[in-house]
């Protein structure tokens, strides 16, 4: 489904932020939702822009199953990430 909604909606930007088995429902296995989640990616222009959670480590087989955009950014707390999160502190409650 994401193949198609993507290829109608044609965003310029596009967000994976997690793939888990919560998500898995009619897919029967979380192989099947990584490749179900995947066409996001698969479906976007080259000139598009892909966020991906650097930190889920089943979105990072997204790469691996679709051709990727040519601006893919990687955000997460990870050192390889092109977005980082750093010094994160719980707020005080108001």
């Amino acid at each position: 489904e994401l193949d198609r909604l993507t290829r109608i909606a044609d965003p310029d930007v596009a967000v994976i932020t997690n793939i888990g088995n919560a998500h898995i429902g009619n897919f029967g296995s979380l192989d099947a939702l990584i490749h179900g989640e995947a066409e996001v990616a698969g479906a976007l222009r080259r000139d598009a822009v892909l966020l991906m959670n650097g930190d889920c480590e089943n979105t990072a087989r997204v790469p691996s199953i679709h051709q990727m955009p040519d601006r893919v950014v990687r955000f997460g707390f990870a050192e390889d990430c092109d977005l980082r999160a750093v010094d994160v502190r719980p707020r005080d409650p108001v």
